[in-house]
């Protein structure tokens, strides 16, 4: 007999991308939710590749990401940001933006804290806020601060109390919003 899955994760809906795959495969569409490579991308790409996998650095990558590509970040951060970074102890490379965001929400939130979700979201944050043991209070993204409910019933944000949020469509729109 094989073990159920996890109550809590089973629980949770289709994620976006799964349907939006399956709408792309069914209607023969291209699949713009994901990014799927519809060929093999250009022959210069293919072969550095392959040249890769060659040249000895095929193994695990440091649990932070290669010492070149962290720097090659760093670089980008102070030339089109004005941010100046370390690469040895500021940047982190992961294989994507779920392994980014998990690794942020399992570094912040603690059984029992209650976490802010502000609608629309990316639909990592309940699963990941749930295997945390999180409590989720769910909130419109144009809705007013006072409005914005906790699983409790108690209002989220307090007066004078500071928030961070981020635009689900536009990153680079973010800042602290007052409660």
């Amino acid at each position: 007999m094989t073990k159920p899955l996890n109550r809590q994760i089973a629980a949770l809906p289709t994620t976006i991308f799964t349907v939006m795959s399956e709408l792309a495969r069914t209607h023969d569409a291209i699949n713009l939710g994901q990014g799927f490579p519809d060929t093999e991308g250009p022959q210069d790409m293919v072969q550095a590749a392959a040249d890769a996998l060659l040249d000895g650095r095929n193994q695990y990558a440091p649990l932070t990401g290669l010492p070149e590509l962290r720097a090659a970040v760093a670089d980008s951060n102070a030339r089109f940001q004005g941010l100046e970074v370390n690469a040895e102890s500021e940047v982190v490379v992961t294989s994507g933006a779920t392994e980014a965001l998990a690794a942020c929400l399992m570094a912040l939130i603690e059984p029992g804290d209650e976490v802010v979700l502000i609608e629309p979201l990316y639909d990592t944050y309940l699963p990941w806020s749930a295997s945390l043991a999180a409590c989720p209070g769910w909130c419109g993204w144009k809705s007013r601060a006072g409005r914005c409910r906790g699983s409790s019933g108690r209002r989220l944000f307090r007066p004078h109390q500071g928030h961070s949020a981020q635009h689900p469509h536009e990153p680079h729109r973010q800042g602290v919003h007052p409660g």
